[in-house]
């Protein structure tokens, strides 16, 4: 019944429509009523991966299917549960984890159609999804809270198991709260460190599980601290900026900040990652595992690179045009007074939007400001993104800027994507023709809107895609898509009136 991972290219919609007992039972049901008595469903059940794939957690918003269908909307409360970005960023879609409630509501979904089950599995890292599964297609009945005090107790030792099951649970929260100011990331180590003062020391010293549960408890705090010192940094720098950008020497300002870099580690940051090299080691040498996160951490979580990129650029510019790039970096979604912005991959923040989808596959760098992470894409449609806007000055003058990237691609997947431009569109004119689109990191666009596009008060902003691409016969089209394939591409957009102040300087202060 979903629509991840991936592009999964049709589905049957109708079956939505029936009753059932929950969100995936609708195509084993129906596949039960229509094959023969004598046939049987055995399952596959992918309980691997935490991240994009058949049960796990939405990395991105929500992808058509080839009828450019997506899921009726109270169906769509399995897709709003998200990882956190910065786990995500570090630990990918292979990590060591546990989500036994959420593999507990698919069994109670899926099991009883079927006569049993494979569970997929491509390491140890879902190690306490396996039991969950496998343990329920011995009893079904056990509540979830049952089976993972069955497991902790057998792995951890009885009077450990209360607080390991506790960690557990408190690992499966974590996975999708805002990392910045959740409490669960301390919990998780406390509970952990616990766990390991009441088990058995034979147990504890032959248990390269329990140092896997730390490891990555371990883990996880560094890069909560990694974001907060990070976001500070950003904070501190806008706010200098800012002073100097309102009455200051913006000169040296932006000379002095062009060469902050990201801070390093913390004094109590490098005793966690000791920590949990330390871990790491140990398990390797009792079973050959360890946490490959730990090898990840130096990551951009705040699109600092973008901002360091704007000073440099900034720095070696012009007085007026270092006014202009730092007035992006403070005022980014400003359009001023009688324009509008859209985060084209936010669809709660693309009102002008009447055409595309939001984007998630390929690889887009972090170094990129959040908003141009995502955007709105097409595929194969002749129809490229599109934005409506109404109610325009039609004896103004108006003037676009886009932001865009595209993606890179693993080696696997590379060979089959060849597009890499588009064109861009006022109503029928022509703004650009084949635009190559930066690859990875993102840049900006801009360029006069014709005054016969909005003689009417009205104007249609469109892409087409390059000639070629999106064609060809179905099965590799098939194939396209489901490896990111793309037909138009946007990230942000301003249509600004010329002339016209930004709206920050003319907002009244208290």
């Amino acid at each position: 019944m979903g629509w991840a991972p991936g592009r999964r290219q049709d589905h049957r919609t109708d079956l939505f429509r029936y009753p059932r007992r929950g969100a995936q039972g609708g195509y084993l049901r129906e596949m039960l009523h229509q094959l023969p008595p004598r046939q049987s469903i055995l399952l596959f059940t992918d309980i691997t991966h935490w991240v994009y794939s058949q049960y796990g957690l939405m990395d991105h918003e929500m992808i058509p299917d080839r009828n450019y269908r997506t899921p009726p909307n109270w169906d769509y409360e399995m897709y709003a549960h998200k990882p956190d970005p910065a786990l995500y960023q570090v630990y990918n879609r292979r990590t060591f984890h546990a989500r036994p409630s959420a593999y507990y509501k698919a069994f109670q979904e899926t099991a009883e159609f079927t006569i049993g089950d494979i569970a997929y599995s491509e390491g140890h890292f879902d190690h306490a999804n396996s039991w969950t599964y496998l343990r329920l297609f011995w009893n079904p009945h056990q509540s979830v809270n049952d089976v993972v005090t069955e497991y902790a107790r057998t792995h951890f030792g009885r009077e450990a198991a209360p607080v390991m099951t506790e960690a557990i649970f408190t690992l499966e929260k974590n996975l999708e709260t805002p990392i910045s100011d959740n409490q669960g990331i301390d919990r998780l180590i406390s509970l952990v460190r616990q766990a390991g003062e009441l088990m058995p020391a034979d147990l504890k010293a032959r248990s390269y599980l329990w140092r896997q549960y730390l490891e990555k408890a371990y883990l996880d705090k560094y890069i909560q601290l990694d974001v907060r010192q990070q976001n500070a940094l950003v904070e501190r720098l806008t706010s200098q900026l800012k002073t100097a950008f309102h009455g200051g020497d913006l000169d040296a300002s932006v000379a002095s900040l062009a060469e902050i870099t990201l801070p390093a580690p913390t004094a109590e940051m490098r005793e966690l990652k000791s920590s949990a090299d330390q871990l790491g080691r140990e398990s390797d040498q009792i079973y050959g595992v360890r946490n490959d996160g730990y090898f990840n951490l130096k990551q951009d979580y705040v699109g600092f690179g973008w901002l360091h990129r704007q000073l440099q650029r900034a720095k070696a510019a012009s007085p007026t045009q270092r006014r202009t790039l730092v007035e992006q970096i403070l005022y980014n979604d400003d359009a001023g007074v009688g324009g509008f912005y859209d985060d084209a991959g936010n669809p709660e923040k693309s009102p002008h939007l009447v055409h595309g989808w939001s984007y998630g596959d390929g690889e887009i760098s972090p170094e990129n400001r959040q908003s141009q992470r995502t955007m709105a894409f097409t595929t194969d449609e002749k129809q490229g993104v599109t934005f409506q806007y109404d109610d325009l000055d039609p004896r103004a003058e108006y003037r676009v800027r886009l932001s865009l990237v595209r993606p890179q691609y693993k080696p696997r997947y590379a060979m089959r994507h060849k597009q890499t431009s588009e064109s861009i569109y006022a109503d029928e004119f022509a703004l650009v023709e084949n635009l190559i689109l930066p690859e990875y990191h993102a840049d900006y666009f801009e360029y006069d809107i014709p005054a016969a596009a909005i003689a009417d008060g009205k104007l249609t902003l469109s892409t087409r895609k390059q000639p070629g691409i999106g064609e060809g016969l179905q099965s590799d089209l098939t194939v396209w898509r489901n490896t990111g394939g793309w037909g138009t591409l946007v990230s942000e957009v301003w249509l600004m009136k010329k002339g016209s102040p930004k709206c920050y300087a003319v907002q009244k202060t208290p």
